[in-house]
């Protein structure tokens, strides 16, 4: 008995939500299906950036995992590029090096005025479970005045970083949610970074202090 293919009669348009849900890794992956969809990931609404599902995907294939979690992030900047819309999220897990180099910066500016991202949600991870100990060391998050400020940007969530400043969230008239997840910052600077956000909705912050 013949069986009606439901996916081939999806419009393109429906099959990007459907990508939108996966991981960017596995939503890239999905070039490799038809020439239909080679493209269908660079319409996706939403791009989650976790180069942990690497390992996943090659499973014992990998000699040194850590090496091809360092080639994904290094690419990340490849793939925003490669991508056609704006979007409604960016989710990015990165390494320690990320912040130091300067990548952190470059996707945020690139995010809220290319993207015009809506929701953005960072994560400084060394995937050794070593990181917390060194994020009490000094490791700051170090951004331009106002870069949050962008007219788009409603939600932002952090995880894992030294925040000593509030100077980023200068002119964020726009956010409605602030998520900071074991996060090193004072009361002082979260008091000014509230102050700042003239339309905050949501806080919530499971912070340690700063070390």
């Amino acid at each position: 008995m013949a069986t009606n293919d439901f996916i081939r009669n999806l419009h393109n348009e429906v099959l990007a939500r459907i990508i939108s849900d996966l991981p960017a890794i596995e939503a890239i992956r999905t070039t490799l299906l038809s020439k239909r969809w080679k493209d269908l990931w660079r319409y996706a609404s939403r791009l989650d950036f976790d180069p942990k599902g690497v390992r996943k995907l090659c499973g014992d294939d990998i000699d040194d995992p850590r090496e091809e979690i360092s080639r994904v992030v290094k690419n990340i900047e490849n793939v925003l590029l490669s991508h056609k819309r704006n979007l409604i999220s960016c989710r990015i897990v990165h390494l320690l090096s990320s912040c130091r180099n300067g990548d952190v910066e470059k996707w945020i500016k690139y995010l809220t005025s290319e993207k015009k991202v809506q929701e953005l949600a960072f994560r400084c991870d060394d995937f050794q479970h070593q990181f917390y100990r060194r994020s009490r060391s000094g490791l700051g998050l170090n951004l331009p005045s106002g870069i949050f400020s962008c007219e788009t940007l409603q939600s932002l969530e952090f995880t894992h970083y030294s925040i000593r400043s509030d100077s980023p969230f200068h002119h964020c008239h726009n956010l409605k949610t602030l998520k900071l997840y074991h996060c090193a910052i004072s009361t002082e600077t979260l008091e000014a970074i509230v102050s700042s956000c003239d339309l905050l909705e949501r806080l919530s912050v499971c912070s340690s202090p700063p070390g």
